[in-house]
């Protein structure tokens, strides 16, 4: 039976999508680029245009660089050891034995707690003069009387902000993991048993390198997703002390809200939004690279 052309009946259907897509996408996206090249500012609604200098001038800000540096530790720091505690946690609960569901929901718990919550909830522990971990750390001999683990000099700060968001999406990780594992076929691990492998090299020869693919993903994702990292750094330190745990978000944020900088926060959107657009290549090639290996 012929097939009969349909003509542009199926684009007015897919018409509305596309305007929902322009008005909350594209649009906005396409309005800070504008602003980027403006000297757009709350003292100057006139916005003139001035080229590149809005760029240009953020090569000379130190605070800009300072938070390229916070943010390039942050998504390190929690990409490398979320990641290896996920591991970690995959492998010691891909067991099937009676209650590990109970374990494994134990796990999965922060993941699910929204961010603010899991924030506050953090800086209770943290902050004095309430927080248990610092009265704790306080009753070691570990932090001196008075001072606290986020407003401690650098780099215990940063790095206190970092393990927290590690405790955050280290359950991501360990459940992506997993169903990892549970896919490779048993036949290789008695395989490898046959020939004489122990656990440790089970996993080093048959689990880990069948488990390349999808982590690679995953380390892509988290980078992806913390890169624009904000509401976990505002909650916790608010950037300081001293600007020390300052992310990038949190500087663009700033300089447009705070310094009513518009333009200036404008041309750093755009820099992270290219920062981004290099991540999704990646993962976008990562799973090109999943796929032909299996």
């Amino acid at each position: 039976m012929p097939i009969k052309k349909s003509g542009l009946t199926p684009y007015f259907f897919i018409l509305p999508g596309v305007l929902i897509l322009v008005s909350i996408i594209f649009f906005p996206l396409a309005y800070v680029a504008y602003l980027s090249f403006h000297g757009a500012a709350f003292l100057r609604p006139n916005m003139p245009f001035i080229g590149f200098q809005n760029y240009q001038g953020l090569l000379s800000r130190g605070a800009f660089w300072n938070a390229a540096t916070v943010t390039t530790i942050f998504v390190s720091g929690t990409v490398v050891f979320a990641f290896l505690l996920g591991l970690v946690a995959a492998v010691a609960l891909n067991r099937r034995v009676r209650g590990i569901w109970f374990f494994r929901l134990l796990i999965v718990l922060p993941y699910a707690v929204p961010v603010l919550a899991s924030g506050i909830a953090w800086r209770l522990l943290l902050l004095t003069p309430f927080g248990m971990v610092d009265y704790m750390l306080r009753s070691l001999g570990l932090l001196s009387t008075g001072s606290s683990l986020l407003t401690a000099p650098p780099p215990l700060a940063l790095l206190t902000v970092t393990m927290v968001n590690v405790w955050r999406y280290y359950p991501f990780v360990m459940l992506t993991l997993i169903a990892g594992l549970q896919a490779i076929p048993k036949e290789l691990y008695e395989a490898a048993e046959m020939d004489g492998a122990n656990s440790w090299r089970q996993f080093r020869h048959v689990a880990l390198p069948l488990l390349m693919p999808i982590a690679l993903i995953v380390l892509v994702i988290l980078a992806i997703w913390n890169i624009n990292a904000f509401t976990a750094v505002f909650v916790l330190t608010g950037g300081g002390p001293v600007r020390d745990t300052e992310a990038f978000a949190l500087y663009i944020y700033r300089e447009s809200f705070t310094n009513f900088e518009f333009g200036v926060g404008a041309a750093n959107s755009m820099i992270l939004l290219v920062v981004g657009l290099i991540l999704v290549v990646l993962y976008t090639r990562a799973i090109k690279k999943g796929q032909s290996w299996t």
